[in-house]
């Protein structure tokens, strides 16, 4: 017989008062219903409170503390609540389809080696108040080789076996603000089975929000994640060595683009050993700059 996972709904939050309506309602509303929802309240100066207690649902699980804490000290400290067998990530301004929780846990009974699950999204764009579908072909089985060159596995998708984090010397890195999460199923990926699935089941909302910052900060990281490991044995593997070096100066040349500097996007060009990057930054750097923007944005 199949076993029946108990599954823990992380949803960390910040001042997230205009989202926790529909972000909670999309979890109460799956079609699999045997979950709690661990609710981290990041020190908010809104609303947040009254709305998560105004649901008065004996799944959702209030925590709070005083002073606002890193991202992904945050994360850790709403793990340390979950009680579930199987573990869910909400971001508090996502949403999921009725059937996420259904189809994931589904394929963790068939699949008992199974560590980490993630499907298919849509992104809504908050500005332009468009929609579109992000449809993704997975790799499954050993992904690690996968993931270093490609992030697939977006957040608010994502599903781990509770089991598998006790292969790692740590769960997030608390130093780290944006890349945390790529870290995370990084080494995870180095020990455990991964699979995606088809379907789009959660909905990611793009807001633009210090975009410029964003970026940059998510090269300063990167950065600081390579240089970490490129001697250690996750990174043992020389060809993944040179892909992570080249993807990052690919990422600062679009950053250099976006603020229309071209000649220092130039001076990066040339440190680019990845044949497939190396020419997608040189059609962004002599494409026109209304292009850049249209396809980038």
């Amino acid at each position: 017989m199949n076993k029946n996972y108990f599954i823990s709904v992380v949803i960390n939050c910040h001042n997230g008062e205009n989202f926790i309506e529909e972000s909670i309602n999309s979890v109460l509303n799956q079609s699999f219903k045997n979950f709690e929802i661990i609710f981290f309240d990041n020190a908010s100066t809104d609303k947040t409170q009254l709305k998560v207690e105004l649901f008065l649902n004996e799944k959702i699980k209030y925590f709070k503390i005083d002073n606002k804490i890193k991202l992904y000290k945050a994360r850790n400290l709403a793990l340390e609540k979950c009680s579930g067998e199987l573990i869910s990530f909400l971001d508090v301004d996502d949403l999921w389809l009725e059937n996420k929780l259904k189809f994931q846990h589904e394929l963790f009974q068939t699949n008992p080696s199974l560590g980490i699950c993630y499907t298919n999204y849509f992104t809504y764009n908050e500005i332009k108040k468009t929609r579109k579908v992000i449809l993704k072909n997975f790799p499954k089985g050993n992904v690690f080789d996968d993931l270093i060159k490609n992030n697939f596995i977006n957040m608010s998708t994502l599903m781990i076996k509770r089991e598998a984090l006790n292969h790692l010397d740590y769960i997030f890195n608390e130093n780290y603000e944006i890349i945390g999460d790529y870290d995370l199923t990084i080494r995870l990926s180095r020990h455990v089975h991964a699979q995606g699935i088809h379907y789009p089941l959660s909905i990611y909302r793009w807001h633009g929000q210090n975009l410029s910052l964003k970026k940059r900060l998510n090269i300063i990281e990167l950065l600081n994640w390579y240089n970490r490991n490129k001697n250690k044995k996750i990174l043992e593997n020389k060809e993944n060595q040179k892909f992570m070096q080249s993807y990052i100066f690919y990422l600062m040349i679009r950053y250099f683009l976006s603020l229309n500097k071209k000649k220092k996007a130039i001076s990066k060009l040339w440190k680019i050993s990845n044949l497939r990057l190396f020419f997608l930054s040189l059609f962004l750097i002599i494409c026109p700059t209304f292009f850049f923007r249209k396809i980038t944005n």
